[in-house]
């Protein structure tokens, strides 16, 4: 290459070239080193500065080195091994791409400060290398096309506060399969235009974006964190969030970063543990983020036991109870989707369509398991209407005694006599439903005898418990029933207790399985 500084196959104490232009570029392959390489302090080179397979046994410093290759690499240490630090920071410019596929790096990768501005390929490419401390691309960072770390090793943290990952388009940052020994910082303004990508990624601390502002989709699938994962005052665009197959040792989030992602992936991610200030409201609006089809419950369930194992086993019940109501709307989309005009799919559509009333039931009054004090709920207000009603109906005397020897005692017989009721205007018969009576009720007159003084006193209160409890204990109902000819009261009561008795019923053997476990929950 014209112009060009050759180090081809060169065996070297130590290279010094601070200041210095190269008009032409660097050529060191296969480069031997003992001690330090310094392209700094204002080195400026034309040409592509080429230290593939090097040997540096000590510091690679390009500190506020200028490499503006017109084609190719700016910078290439392809499988190079350097026994100490990379320093590509405090004003380091390069334009086009600064490679590092492969190499060994025993100390830090330091690119504080940096700009890497590729026109074509990657800003910077350190696919499958081993970095044995820190990587920093913080501070004043810029990068202009992909960072890449697929495959690679980092000894210590990955440290991009403040970081400006401007490519365009494909990944700003793709750490794919990468094994990062400490933790990862995407905090202090860290700004990505472009996907982030951590896919299979292997942290063995925090993974902490915090305060930052993604433009791209935020790719986690498969990731491993050992410690927290951290998403808090995250802002951006933010298309997507996929935390597929992911597993951390605790979720620390918050609504306002989750609030405006268009698409959450949460499938098989697993946490042990959750650290936030979310409603349970908030916390089910992120879990329906996922808008997957047919329904996943995994998500709802991970959720749920995590809750339940913190001691919020309310707002953990609250959560399946969605994962249910959910879960039994996907099915009944389902079998909608699947008619095909079969008769299978046809039977399939019907059987939903018929449980639909009896999902809504046992979600109304059990929350499908997992919410089983609604049953009190319910049977407290059938018993206080009950007690309302027939309280109403025999004040109003629209009751009769439900004994067949009161029946027809005398005494009652000429109650009955007493109150006969006149011919309906038409002459059609007797109308003795609403009113126009004779003489008062005949229960009012009963009342007033020796027997109907004597016989069992009739208590609202215990009515309304006694016809909504199937035992029969209590003795009101055996002793008293409303007339269906005596009122509205009366009507309304005779034919609403077998309503009142069925609710009875279906809460009592309903509510025992459920709490004995062998009705809704399953988790």
């Amino acid at each position: 290459m014209p112009d060009s500084v050759s180090f081809l196959d060169a065996r070297l104490g130590a290279l010094f070239l601070p200041g210095c232009h190269a008009p032409g570029g660097i050529i060191a392959w296969r480069l031997r080193s003992d001690g330090d390489v310094h392209l700094r302090n204002e080195f400026r080179s034309d040409g592509p500065v080429d230290l593939g397979g090097a040997r540096i046994g000590g510091q690679l410093d390009c500190t506020g080195g200028q490499f503006a290759a017109k084609t190719g690499r700016a910078l290439n240490c392809g499988a190079a091994q350097i026994g100490a630090a990379v320093f590509l920071r405090g004003g380091f410019h390069a334009e086009g791409e600064v490679n590092f596929v492969g190499a060994e790096i025993g100390g830090q990768l330091a690119c504080t400060g940096g700009h890497f501005a590729a026109k074509t390929g990657r800003a910077l490419n350190c696919d499958a290398a081993q970095i044995g401390a820190d990587v920093f691309l913080r501070g004043d960072f810029h990068a202009e096309g992909e960072i890449n770390f697929v495959g690679a090793e980092i000894g210590g943290q990955l440290d991009c506060d403040g970081g400006h990952f401007a490519a365009k388009t494909g990944r700003a940052l793709n750490c794919d399969s990468a094994r990062i020994g400490a933790d990862v910082f995407l905090r202090g303004g860290f700004h990505a235009e472009a996907m982030v990508n951590f896919v299979r990624c292997q942290v063995y601390g925090n993974f902490r974006v915090e305060t930052a502002r993604v433009d791209g989709v935020f790719d986690g699938e498969a990731m491993r964190v050992s410690q927290g994962f951290f998403w808090r005052d995250v802002t951006g665009a933010r298309p997507g969030v996929v935390l597929t197959e992911a597993q951390v040792g605790s979720l620390r989030d918050e609504w306002a970063s989750w609030d405006g992602v268009d698409a959450v992936k949460l499938s098989g991610f697993r946490y042990d543990r959750v650290e936030n200030h979310m409603t349970i409201r908030q916390r089910l609006d992120w879990l329906k983020m996922a808008r997957v089809h047919p329904f996943d419950p995994q998500p709802h369930v991970q959720l749920a036991n995590v809750l339940s194992t913190q001691g919020d086993r309310s707002d953990a019940s609250l959560i399946l109870l969605n994962r249910e109501h959910r879960q039994r709307r996907s099915a009944r989309r389902q079998a909608t989707e699947e008619i095909d005009g079969s008769v299978g799919a046809g039977i399939r559509s019907t059987q939903q369509d018929m449980l639909k009333p009896v999902n809504w039931s046992f979600r109304a009054m059990f929350g499908y398991g997992h919410r089983p004090a609604r049953a009190l709920l319910w049977a407290l207000g059938a018993i206080v209407f009950s007690a309302w009603l027939y309280g109403e109906a025999f004040k109003a005397h629209q009751f009769a005694p439900n004994s067949d020897v009161v029946l027809t005692s005398a005494a009652w017989l000429d109650a009955v006599k007493l109150a006969q009721c006149p011919d309906k205007p038409d002459g059609s018969g007797p109308d003795d439903r609403l009113s126009q009576c004779a003489g008062p009720p005949p229960l009012e007159t009963w009342l007033k005898t020796p027997a109907g003084r004597d016989y069992e006193t009739f208590d609202r209160w215990l009515y309304g418990l006694d016809l909504f409890i199937p035992l029969d204990a209590l003795g009101q109902e055996l002793a008293w029933a409303p007339s269906a000819t005596r009122g509205d009261l009366g009507w309304w009561a005779f034919y609403l207790r077998w309503v009142i008795q069925s609710l009875g019923w279906i809460l009592t053997a309903v509510g025992a399985g459920v709490l004995t476990g062998l009705i809704g929950r399953r988790d």
